[in-house]
């Protein structure tokens, strides 16, 4: 089933524009933070890391499976502007949370503002992946009801 195409106005425009940007900027946070955090294995911040790696991994995986589904399914009825004020925010909030952390020990009993470093991680990645179903899901294209489950799993693959 082919989506039917419809005139959007400029601030329509702009915020599937602004969605799509936000895919991009987060992205760099998103992997960078992590990649020059954890390049260094020998680190004495960071030594549980090989350890914690797999399990990080694969919560990540998780949340940006669900990021994409969140974010095809609420962007046409919060709106653009909530959704990318939203996911600006945890941009700012987890890239700071990562940048400052010094710790993986996400699952421990007792997390200090030092040890937040997988929670970063996993926040930024949720946010990343919002904006990437929500750009997917309101570029120029407006769905039916009959359409709109399979774009959903269009965004889930």
């Amino acid at each position: 089933v082919s989506p039917k195409r419809v005139t959007v106005d400029m601030k329509e425009t702009y915020v599937s524009w602004l969605l799509f940007l936000a895919v991009l900027v987060n992205q760099m946070s998103r992997v960078m933070i992590p990649a020059v955090k954890t390049s260094v294995l020998a680190d004495p911040e960071f030594p549980n890391f090989t350890l914690a790696v797999g399990a990080l991994l694969s919560a990540v995986s998780m949340v940006c499976l669900f990021g994409k589904l969140l974010g095809a399914a609420v962007t046409d009825r919060l709106g653009g502007w909530l959704v990318l004020s939203a996911v600006f925010a945890l941009g700012v909030i987890s890239s700071a949370c990562a940048i400052g952390s010094t710790s993986l020990d996400l699952f421990s009993h007792k997390i200090s503002a030092t040890q937040m470093f997988g929670g970063a991680w996993l926040l930024n990645s949720l946010g990343y992946t919002v904006t990437w179903g929500a750009a997917v899901n309101c570029i120029a294209v407006r769905f039916s009801d009959v359409e709109r489950p399979i774009q959903v799993r269009n965004c889930s693959a």
